[in-house]
């Protein structure tokens, strides 16, 4: 199911969280580069990593801007310099992908920084169900 809010499309999966059976909304936004990222949230109203699946406890990791100095501007996501905390990821800087690179680079970037913290971490029932989190249904 797709829902409109504020012109950004939600679709709600019905994704298991733990051993919870919660619902995690995707937010699609659009880079500067024209790309469109898909930003989970829970219906709890907290945010998950794109890199690792966690649950954030903080604030999205990537935001919608919509004016700069009092100006309104085209919308555009960009990062929030959040860190998640399981995987050390800082939104905007450890996944920065210049506007100039071709659509599809910021998904690819998550994936490079998520075969690299699995790499670090080793294959566990915990982060197999972590990783649930980004799955799409």
């Amino acid at each position: 199911m797709v829902k409109k809010l504020e012109g950004i499309d939600l679709t709600v999966c019905g994704l298991p969280r733990g051993e919870d059976n919660m619902e995690i909304m995707i937010r699609k936004l659009a880079m500067k580069s024209g790309e469109q990222i898909e930003i989970r949230e829970t219906s709890d109203g907290e945010h998950v990593c794109p890199v690792c699946g966690a649950i954030l406890s903080s604030d999205p990791p990537y935001a919608l801007v919509t004016e700069v100095d009092g100006k309104q501007i085209e919308p555009f996501a960009t990062g929030s310099f959040e860190i998640c905390a399981t995987c050390g990821t800082e939104f905007g800087v450890d996944d920065y992908v210049s506007s100039k690179e071709p659509v599809g680079s910021q998904s690819k970037k998550w994936q490079e920084l998520r075969e690299i913290w699995k790499r670090k971490i080793g294959n566990s029932k915990e982060l197999l169900a972590q990783l649930k989190n980004l799955e799409t249904k």
